[in-house]
């Protein structure tokens, strides 16, 4: 899972953490949208799922979750009074969840993105079936992208894909999103660039990326990123926001401009 580190509002901030590793180990929640709504709804699920046991001691499947994260999600807005309908309205277009992990009951990995309906006027999820057809991967291979320029990024992706006639993905999406936080068009509010989809806003993503990565043996491990934004000097951030000069990390670190890992306790000798 990856994914940028901007929240924007009357200005924007570069050091957000949009991936929640769940606690108990093989899953994760994700969002885009503004953070009257979707942050709160973060907090809620992390807490619904650890005061359930069943949910905190992974007995229950994580396609048993699905659910209850939409109940909680509905719950939520539900619960919103004495707001302008609009807000509420806008809240539902842009307002976008992702939730995944692995499966020990299929023994298989899921993803699944949750969005407002207007049809049923609630939140459910879906499949995107269309999306994985036409990235033409390997069978049970998923690649779900929510928020912003959805289309670019699928539409980059797709490339790498052809040129290097992959059936499978590792860190490729990852390079398309560091790709795209380097281009001014997705990055810089002034620019003038236009976009895929014309309801899309310029300079809605940016900061360092953020990525989580999901086991088969039911854990999580964050994973550090050394970024450098414009001419200046890399730095390792976690979960978007960069390391403070006495913070050390013993976290794989991945530089996405070299694709390569560093491995800071590879170099401790017994």
């Amino acid at each position: 899972m990856a994914s940028d580190s901007r929240l924007t509002s009357s200005g924007y901030v570069d050091v957000y953490q949009k991936l929640f590793p769940l606690d108990r180990g093989d899953s994760f929640v994700a969002f885009c949208g503004d953070t009257t709504f979707a942050f709160p709804v973060i907090f809620q699920i992390q807490s619904a799922l650890e005061i359930f046991e069943p949910s905190r001691d992974r007995s229950e499947d994580i396609t048993k979750l699905l659910p209850r994260i939409v109940d909680l999600i509905n719950a939520y807005r539900a619960a919103w009074k004495d707001v302008d309908p609009l807000v509420i309205a806008q809240e539902n277009a842009t307002t976008r969840f992702l939730f995944g992990g692995w499966s020990w009951k299929y023994r298989k990995f899921y993803i699944y993105p949750i969005q407002y309906n207007s049809k049923i006027n609630l939140f459910q999820a879906y499949t995107h079936k269309g999306i994985v057809k036409r990235l033409e991967l390997s069978k049970d291979e998923k690649c779900i992208a929510i928020g912003n320029y959805t289309p670019e990024f699928y539409e980059a992706l797709k490339k790498t894909i052809k040129k290097h006639r992959l059936r499978t993905l590792n860190y490729e999406p990852l390079q398309v999103l560091s790709g795209m936080l380097r281009t001014p068009k997705f990055t810089d509010r002034q620019s003038d660039e236009s976009l895929y989809r014309p309801a899309d806003k310029v300079g809605v993503i940016g900061g360092a990326p953020q990525a989580l990565k999901i086991y088969q043996h039911a854990n999580f491990r964050p994973i550090a990123i050394r970024w450098a934004a414009g001419a200046a000097e890399s730095e390792v951030s976690l979960f978007g926001r960069p390391l403070l000069h006495y913070e050390r990390t013993i976290l794989p670190i991945y530089d996405c401009q070299n694709q390569k890992y560093l491995y800071p306790l590879a170099n401790i000798s017994n």
